[in-house]
């Protein structure tokens, strides 16, 4: 089973020799760490992303399953990798995911379709170069909340950012009740359910 993605991991995901990996599969590892970078974004949601989105340092995301719209800081490592791919990139979208011939829904689902399959083999042969456990997006999206928890983010702004998965924090700290004294008082009650 995927462990929460630690941030020492990520470091050495970094600052892997990118000589040791294909341009699809450095590709792949940058969308990665974009999602990381950004609280655990989904592929489809990355794809979509445009550049109108971006304001400042800011971007206005709007989840695929969720009508509400999030305001996710750009790091410094998620604008490199933005600019990493400017001349990549189709239309006005910002990662190189979607092109001219993607010009249907089919096509693009088709698409995110293929290139999960793919990040998921290159994602594995991440965790060999690195000598870590597996990696996931979902582990990546909890790495997110712990580590914007520990740096002293609220709740609520820890919701606001990642929109449609909020639910996911109450369920994080469910599995891992030694961590919900991190909660706002109030708030590290939220698994305590009626079993009646």
């Amino acid at each position: 089973m995927p462990e929460i993605l630690m941030s020492s991991t990520m470091r050495r995901i970094e600052h892997v020799d990118r000589s040791l990996l294909s341009r699809q599969e450095q590709l792949d590892m940058d969308l990665f760490r974009f999602s990381y970078y950004t609280g655990g974004m989904s592929i489809r949601d990355m794809a979509n992303l445009t550049a109108d989105k971006i304001e400042g340092d800011l971007l206005n995301c709007e989840a695929a399953d969720c009508p509400k719209v999030a305001r996710v800081r750009l790091s410094a490592e998620a604008m490199e990798i933005i600019e990493r791919y400017k001349a990549d990139t189709f239309g006005n979208y910002i990662l190189p995911v979607f092109a001219e011939k993607h010009d249907s829904p089919s096509k693009r689902k088709s698409r995110l379709s293929q290139l999960a399959t793919r990040i998921g083999k290159t994602l594995r042969k991440i965790e060999e170069i690195v000598g870590c456990g597996e990696l996931s997006w979902h582990g990546a999206r909890q790495a997110y909340v712990d580590f914007r928890l520990c740096q002293g983010d609220s709740v609520m702004r820890l919701y606001q950012t990642i929109g449609d998965t909020a639910l996911e924090v109450d369920q994080y700290y469910c599995d891992h009740p030694e961590l919900a004294s991190r909660l706002p008082d109030g708030l590290n009650n939220v698994c305590r359910h009626d079993t009646h």
